[in-house]
């Protein structure tokens, strides 16, 4: 009979590096680019600040406040920042934490952000016991993340008329993906080991120290 042994041969490991992006570790040094590009004219209002400009100092705190997993998500083609990541409000008691993410370019429609989101979706599911992550946005935001509300998200709540961005009020919207639903889609979205990438796309950032 075949074993039922989970297979102990190989070690853990997590994904960063993707056909398109990689995710890096953020340093002191990135946060005025952070800070920047989220005090952006249109980023500015549509994200966690909502139009106030806080001060570097208060800007580092908020940035690290409450965070489990945070990562930028950098170009492998040239390096360039095309957002962040954030898995934040981890409630292991109840298997559940929240993600968000931002797009720095509003004009970049690419791929790479997407799978930055997807890379960090399957570090929490595989490393924490978590039962679904939870995601929140406002009803603007909805048309960015398109085919996926349905087949992988779950609307489980709607505050009505909660947030007054833009001289009106916007409902938020709670959504859930499960882990279930994670592990039917996990093949389909998840890009191919990094042995298998073309080495044109696989990038390795050093910074002094040798640290990644």
């Amino acid at each position: 009979m075949p074993s039922t042994e989970p297979d102990r041969s190989t070690p853990p490991v997590q994904r960063t590096t993707g056909r398109w992006v990689t995710l890096r570790p953020i340093r002191p040094v990135d946060y005025d680019a952070i800070r920047l590009a989220e005090l952006d004219d249109t980023l500015g209002v549509r994200w966690r600040h909502g139009g106030a400009t806080p001060g570097p100092e208060q800007f580092a705190q908020t940035l690290w406040s409450g965070v489990l997993v945070q990562y930028l998500v950098v170009a492998n083609d040239d390096r360039r920042l095309l957002g962040l990541v954030s898995a934040y409000n981890a409630d292991l008691r109840s298997g559940t934490c929240s993600v968000g993410f931002a797009r720095f370019d509003p004009a970049d429609r690419g791929p790479g952000l997407v799978e930055g989101v997807v890379m960090l979706t399957d570090h929490l599911f595989s490393h924490w016991p978590f039962r679904k992550l939870y995601g929140e946005t406002l009803a603007f935001n909805l048309a960015n993340l398109g085919a996926v509300l349905g087949p992988l998200l779950v609307e489980e709540g709607r505050l009505r008329e909660h947030a007054f961005v833009g001289g009106r009020y916007w409902d938020l919207h709670h959504l859930a993906l499960y882990r279930e639903t994670w592990d039917e889609w996990r093949g389909r979205l998840m890009p191919p080991a990094e042995a298998d990438l073309p080495t044109d796309r696989v990038l390795t950032v050093v910074v002094p120290g040798g640290a990644r």
